[in-house]
């Protein structure tokens, strides 16, 4: 049986984003605006995003909309409590997530990350290898 979930509060609006870089006209703060249209990009297949939820905030998922993956993509989330580039994961590590795996839909455009319990983290970072993407 398939897991369900229901999102009721987006933290990230509170929150600020910081990026391994943007395309002129296309930065990572419009991914806090509500419309999936309103995009960010970055500038080559391989890119990183760290929100920063303003403090310390129980979580039990992470979503990402709007995506424009290939098959060949590659995500990973990380969580983390203190480290403000979340690479320390201290607080959760997806590890790599592929289009195989149930919480990417590259057809929908969108990553649901469930984790197994709540955790409690500030910042959530979310790295992306994508090497069919053109630039």
């Amino acid at each position: 049986m398939a897991n369900a979930a229901v999102v009721i509060d987006d933290l990230a609006l509170a929150g600020s984003i910081g990026a391994s870089a943007s395309a002129v006209g296309m930065p990572a703060a419009n991914m806090l605006t509500p419309h999936v249209s309103t995009r960010w990009r970055s500038l080559s297949g391989t890119a990183w995003f760290v929100l920063d939820l303003g403090s310390a905030q129980s979580i039990d998922s992470v979503m990402l909309a709007g995506l424009t993956c290939g098959t060949s993509s590659q995500l990973r989330v990380r969580l983390s409590l203190a480290d403000s580039t979340a690479i320390d994961a201290s607080a959760g590590d997806s590890g790599t997530i592929t289009s195989a795996s149930v919480a990417l839909d590259i057809d929908l455009g969108l990553l649901v990350y469930l984790l197994g319990a709540p955790v409690s983290c500030r910042y959530i970072r979310i790295d992306l290898t994508d090497p069919d993407a053109s630039y």
